[in-house]
């Protein structure tokens, strides 16, 4: 039930006026049910709807909430959002969810946020949980900033920008961190780097076991914790982490596993081989961040920063996405509504399938299908396409015993890809893209054109993600030696092909010669 206690201590005044969050129009007009069994819990939220400018109403019970549902949908005031506890008695919030969504007197589904404190992990093991069944999280003890953020990354794709006009000073909770990202599929590299990136590390990825090891026997190596995937071919998360840690040098470095494998048993096996902690695929963001903070005893710093915004989820796409189960709102809220970065993973998602119907159709000698089948289904959840995703996981149980898998014809595995990659060339029309112009003089001259380009091949051939940023930089220079050649080394940049862009390079350098 918890405990009520009070205290005094001698506090500072705030030397600066406190900023509430605030919104424009776009969410003002939220109708909002507090599903909570604790009275005070819904008396928080509540009062936390109304400072956001919501009307909200509130029930005690999942029982007495959903006459309040019907009714609202007959008087024509529908709840739009929903706040739903977890753990509540004779019916939790799952499946209170399942029932608000199946419910035929519903035409328009509210948004549901499942508030927890027990985190995202937890529920996904439930019984009745399904990727769509909920649009977001909120983890306790929630805060009006971070529910407004979170409600409109899941209503338009992004958090919209406040009132504040000035540059913000914000956290960002991974400044100054070094991060040793291990992981082989280029989708999940895609996601973490960007997003951890942008809560201020700096990561250095391998594509497999053999290479994390090889970047750590520098001795100049430093890093402040290791993200390790688990399955990856040769040498596996946990043999990697086995040879991590009898370099004495490497005992006290915190390794998290990150894995689409979340039974306990999974776990158990992480924490054997020598790691310290476990992150289920596709992942939160948030609990990255606690977990990378707690283990490297790391405060969040803050700096500097301009809110640029990002574009919204148009009613076009949403619809589309909507009327093929394509789930953007939830893979959008792990993206932090990044909707360039969704585009990004989606047409890498689309590589992903072309590869794996060519290995199924090609029936290739030692094909590893348990393996692809792993790679797909993560690939394909983390873009929000459940079906894909769902139908993998299914290969990759099955895959497990030959018996099994003469149940499962290939074919309905390469039915499933070639649909969804009907899906994801619709998809992807959907973006705007910004090709930069190749007209204008070069702002840089000729030598220190070559000596940049010369630096970003070595940055390609060590993998180094500074390359990400000097290709930008140089992008018009290199347009105006061959517009189809830089083109093509922005796309091999933007999927992490390093080899691939190296070598796109290495033509420009030739020609930059000639």
């Amino acid at each position: 039930v918890g405990s009520e206690f009070s205290f005094s201590m001698p506090l500072q005044q705030l030397s600066e006026q406190l900023i509430t969050p605030t919104q424009n129009n776009a969410t003002s007009d939220f109708h909002v049910l507090i599903v909570d069994d604790n009275a005070s819990a819904r008396e928080i939220l509540h009062e936390m709807c109304i400072t956001l400018g919501w009307t909200a109403d509130c029930a005690p019970s999942a029982a007495q909430a959903l006459p309040m549902l019907n009714m609202a949908q007959r008087e024509n005031s529908p709840y739009t959002l929903l706040l739903v506890d977890y753990k509540m008695p004779t019916m939790d919030g799952v499946s209170f969810a399942e029932l608000v969504r199946n419910n035929p007197e519903l035409p328009f589904a509210p948004i549901i946020v499942m508030v927890t404190a027990h985190g995202r992990e937890l529920l996904t093991k439930h019984q009745s949980f399904s990727s769509d069944l909920l649009d977001g999280f909120l983890i306790k003890p929630v805060t009006p900033d971070v529910m407004l953020k979170t409600v409109q990354t899941i209503a338009h794709g992004t958090p919209e920008k406040t009132d504040i006009e000035n540059p913000q000073l914000i956290q960002q909770p991974l400044h100054g961190l070094q991060i040793l990202l291990v992981e082989d599929n280029l989708t999940n590299q895609l996601v973490a780097i960007e997003l951890l990136q942008a809560e201020g590390a700096t990561i250095t990825p391998a594509e497999s076991g053999e290479r994390a090891l090889e970047i750590l026997a520098n001795p100049d190596a430093n890093f402040d914790v290791i993200l390790m995937d688990i399955q990856m071919p040769q040498i596996d998360g946990y043999e990697t982490t086995r040879r991590i840690r009898k370099n004495p040098a490497l005992k006290q470095v915190p390794i998290i596993a990150m894995t689409a494998n979340a039974l306990p048993s999974d776990k158990a096996s992480c924490l054997a081989a020598g790691m310290n902690d476990h992150i289920a695929k596709p992942f939160s963001l948030q609990e990255v961040i606690d977990k990378v903070c707690h283990y490297c005893q790391h405060q969040p710093q803050t700096v500097q920063h301009s809110n640029a915004g990002k574009p919204l989820i148009d009613a076009p796409l949403l619809a589309y996405c909507n009327k093929n189960n394509i789930g953007i709102n939830s893979a959008l809220l792990r993206l932090g509504g990044n909707l360039a970065l969704y585009f990004k993973l989606a047409r890498q998602l689309q590589q992903d399938i072309e590869a794996a119907v060519n290995s199924l159709t090609a029936a290739e000698p030692g094909l590893n299908l348990q393996l692809l089948c792993h790679s797909l289904k993560s690939a394909a959840a983390t873009v929000g396409f459940s079906d894909l995703a769902n139908t993998a996981a299914r290969f990759e149980q099955h895959s497990a015993t030959a018996e099994s898998a003469a149940n499962l014809p290939p074919q309905l595995l390469v039915d499933a890809c070639q649909l969804s990659l009907e899906l994801l060339v619709a998809l992807l029309q959907f973006e705007v893209v910004n090709e930069p112009s190749a007209v204008g003089p070069a702002i840089i001259n000729s030598e220190e054109l070559l000596e940049k380009m010369q630096t970003l091949q070595r940055h390609l051939s060590n993998a180094n993600m500074s390359a990400t940023l000097l290709s930008e930089d140089i992008q018009n220079e290199l347009i105006q030696l061959d517009a189809e050649l830089a083109k093509s080394l922005a796309e091999a940049i933007s999927i992490l092909a390093f080899q691939d862009a190296a070598a796109i390079l290495q033509q420009l350098l030739n020609k930059k010669s000639e």
